[in-house]
This record gives structure tokens, sequence and C-alpha cells, in this order.
């Protein structure tokens, strides 16, 4: 390949491997299960496989820049190597989506993606494991004294998409405090999408494969969503539910706490500026989910992680407790103004923060704030947060509920 492109979706993370520091090359978005070890040397170099360098050329920067000799072969070899993991945008690369794609539009369920690797793939193991996480979470005092009786009907939860291992508290407390309330009949689970969507929605009607058995879609509300959205299809990114994880996560904890629900599959990316330029789109959208809200037993899951900070996304410092310490502090303040339904106030504070902070969770915010109805009580049961690698970067999040 004389004009090699990295494809998008290969993720380099700085890590050390056996005493040295290096790049690890990885594809999030799953089309690969290989992982690639590189030099750090080498990030110029991948950095200059954008479709528009030649080998030579990037042979030609890299002495420039450096004083030293690459010889072609090592280029070439370094390409060889990034092509037999699929990390290249190329032929091979497109046949393999192909596939990927026609296989899962075809089948009418959503198979597990990260069972085995972010929880347990035996049935017994999971419940297991679900278990302590509601039990442990039982064990810790309620954050609000607002909270009410329990078998008053919980509308809303907002709860983490992080690995289980890391938010497992803040999983516990809301579910526990779900299990324990009168509950609806259909969850409407409105999760972060961590790639891009072209209409900023992404809608799925297969039913959800997990471990402990199949946790249904509701076909009719899913279809009634579909036929009333005309400015776009709702499903036509209907893929990207494959492997993201965000919905996957909550569906184990319906299928063991509210067997008898049924879920509509929402996914959802969008900034502020989108919403400036594309905001009918967005709206129509709202709108519907809205009428489902008020004419329909549902209710409704915010999947959501908060602020992102550290190295790991692109910062250039090693984060401290205080850091941590003012992350929390801003997250609570944030959900404080959902919970107590300032609506305007949220909506504000939340695009303020959400590309300073790197809410990946804005989107789902916005909407769930958007459709959940005025007159509910809402409860922060906890903001936490957890460290995700070696360099102290961390990633917030909270668990909060909504009675009506």
């Amino acid at each position: 390949m004389e004009y090699p492109r990295i494809r998008y979706g290969v993720e380099a993370i700085p890590t050390v491997y056996q005493g040295r520091k290096v790049i690890l090359l990885r594809d999030r978005l799953g089309y690969s299960e290989d992982q690639l070890i590189v030099d750090p040397r080498m990030i110029t170099i991948l950095g200059l496989m954008d479709g528009t360098n030649s080998i030579r050329d990037i042979q030609a920067f890299y002495m420039r820049q450096t004083g030293e000799l690459l010889f072609s072969d090592q280029i070439k070899e370094l390409v060889a190597r990034l092509d037999e993991c699929l990390f290249l945008d190329n032929e091979r690369f497109a046949g393999t989506v192909a596939r990927h794609v026609e296989s899962f539009l075809k089948d009418p369920i959503r198979h597990p993606a990260h069972s085995g690797a972010s929880y347990p793939e035996d049935p017994r193991e999971l419940e297991k494991f679900l278990r302590n996480l509601l039990e442990s979470a039982g064990q810790i005092p309620e954050a609000s004294s607002d909270l009410k009786a329990d078998r008053e009907k919980i509308v809303g939860l907002v709860v983490p998409h992080i690995d289980l291992s890391l938010g497992g508290k803040c999983y516990g407390m809301a579910y526990a405090k779900a299990e324990k309330s009168a509950h609806p009949r259909v969850w409407l689970i409105i999760g972060t999408c961590h790639e891009p969507l072209d209409d900023f929605f992404a809608l799925t009607t297969k039913d959800f494969e997990t471990p402990m058995g199949i946790v249904p879609v509701e076909k009719k509300i899913c279809e009634e969503i579909k036929s009333r959205i005309r400015l776009f299809d709702i499903t036509g990114g209907e893929y990207h539910h494959a492997r993201e994880h965000t919905i996957e996560f909550q569906v184990l904890f319906i299928g063991l706490l509210f067997p008898e629900a049924r879920i509509v599959p929402l996914l959802c990316s969008f900034t502020r500026e989108d919403y400036e330029m594309r905001g009918e789109v967005i709206d129509e959208v709202v709108a519907v989910l809205t009428d489902l809200i008020i004419n329909e037993d549902v209710g409704v899951i915010a999947s959501v992680d908060l602020a992102h900070v550290g190295p790991r996304y692109g910062d250039t410092f090693v984060p401290d407790l205080v850091t941590v310490r003012e992350h929390i502090a801003k997250d609570r303040h944030l959900c404080g103004l959902l919970a107590g339904r300032d609506r305007e106030g949220f909506e504000r504070a939340l695009w303020q923060q959400h590309e300073v902070r790197r809410i990946c969770g804005a989107s789902p915010l916005f909407v769930f704030n958007r459709i959940l109805p005025e007159n509910v009580a809402g409860s922060v049961l906890d903001v936490s947060y957890g460290f995700v690698d070696q360099n102290r970067s961390f990633v917030t999040f909270a668990a909060m509920t909504f009675h009506s």
C-alpha cells in the first residue's frame, strides 16, 4: 500500500510493557481483536499515515524531523503489521465491515458483545456478580433525605455505563432503589453512542440476549417511534448497537430485576453545535418520546458517564485528588439541577461543561431532562469516580432516581 491510511476507530494508548514505555494500538470499534505494540517514536510515523503521504514521503519527513534514517522496508513492515491487524482503511477492512453489518442486521437478536470480559458469561456467576453489587449498595447510607416511600413509582434512573467493576456502587444503588419501588412495564434506555451518528439517534428493534436469557424489545412502541419520526430513519444507524456497551450493561439489571419488563433501546450522540445547526431533528425525537412517556407505562434510563479527565483523554497533566474533588463538586451541582427539575439551569450548565469536561453522557442527559415530566421527585444517590489507567486518568459518574 503506497499511501497507507490508518482507519477510524484505531486508538493509541501509552502504556508500559516489560518495563519500557510503549504505544498500544487497538480497535475500539471491535472489528479486530488484535493489538499492536509499537515504539513511542513511531507515533510520528503513524500520524503521517493519513492517505496523502507515500512511504517515501514518510521516510523523508522522519529524516528531517529526527536526523535518523528510517529504511523504507521498516515502514513497509509496519504497514504490513497494521494491515494484518485490520488497522488500515483499505478494501480488506471494508469487506470485513460489510460482513459484520450484514450479519448483525439479518439477526433478530442483539447478542452480548462484552460478556466474559466486562462481566461473567456464566448465568449463575453473572447473577451472583449483580446481586453482590445490589447488596453492597444496600449497605451504603442514602445520600438524600428527600427519598419517598419505597412503593412510589419510579419513572427515571440516571446510571453509569462505565465498566461494572468501577461503577458498581452507583449501578447497585440506583437499581437497588428501583427494585424496591413500583416500576414501569417498559424501560426506554437512552445510551451514549461513543461513535458519531449521522442523524444523532439510532433505535434498534432487536431483542437483547444476556447470559441469563432474552430481554425483549417492546415492538409496538418501537414501531410507533419509527412511524412518527419523519425527518430521518431512526433505525438507519442500528448497527451501532452491535458493540456499544451503554445499553448492554443496563439490560443485565433489567433482565435480573424486572423479568416481565420490555425495553426500547435508543442510542444518541450530538453536541450543542449539532443542536444549533439541526435542532429540528432532535426536537422531533424529543416530542415523540415526550408523548410516549405521557401516554404509555414507560420509565426512562439515562445510561451516562460524566467527566473524563487525564492524559488518556488529552490532558497534559496527571490528575491528583484535588482535581478529582473539583470535578465531583461540579457533578453534584449538575445533578442537583437535574434532580430539582431546573430544566433551563441544567441544560445551560450541561452545555457549558460538555466539551471542557468531556461529558460523554451530555446528549442522553439533554433528552432525559427534556422528556421527563416536571412533577417528579429527583434524588441524587451518589456521585463517584474511577481511575482508568496508571496515569490517574479518571471518569466520574452518578446514581439518581426519579419518582412520580
